[in-house]
């Protein structure tokens, strides 16, 4: 199984964006302020638990069009691929046959209703309707592995001396 796109809206500097990813390694590279961070950011979302307090975000995340105001919620969804018997056991709830008959794992995180402080409220959802909540056997069965970022390629890391 591998995370085939996400697409993000209403997030940041991002009113709507769909990213495609291949099978094995994916490296997400470009200048400043491009929106590097909101990507890994909408990957990270998907995988925190209950009890990881990262990310958090709030109504100043929330998409701010030009001359207008954030409304809205931040929405994120994300479709796997390649799903094993196991997997789609696992995302049984989640499933959608592509049209090529293979299952498609669908995916969803929300964010929205501040609280008092400003801080949105995660919903998980799946399913082409989402309308079931994302179970905890789904969350397990997403393994990752986060790198920090590398914030400079051509600088060394140290200097020898």
């Amino acid at each position: 199984m591998y995370l085939a796109s996400l697409s993000i809206k209403n997030f940041r500097r991002i009113k709507t964006a769909t990213i495609e990813f291949a099978p094995g390694l994916n490296i997400i590279v470009g200048p400043n302020n491009i929106g590097k961070t909101a990507v890994v950011d909408a990957l990270r979302s998907l995988l925190a638990g209950t009890d990881d307090p990262y990310p958090r975000f709030s109504v100043d995340d929330v998409h701010l069009p030009r001359g207008g105001a954030a409304t809205g919620d931040i929405v994120f969804d994300y479709i796997f691929k390649e799903l094993s018997l196991d997997d789609e056991a696992d995302f049984l709830h989640g499933l959608k046959v592509d049209s090529a008959g293979k299952a498609e794992a669908i995916l969803r995180v929300t964010y929205g209703d501040a609280d008092k402080s400003g801080r949105l409220k995660s919903r998980k959802m799946c399913g082409v309707h989402q309308s079931s909540a994302m179970t905890a056997t789904m969350l397990e069965n997403l393994r990752s592995v986060y790198l920090q970022p590398l914030r400079d390629a051509e600088l060394p890391a140290f200097t020898v001396r």
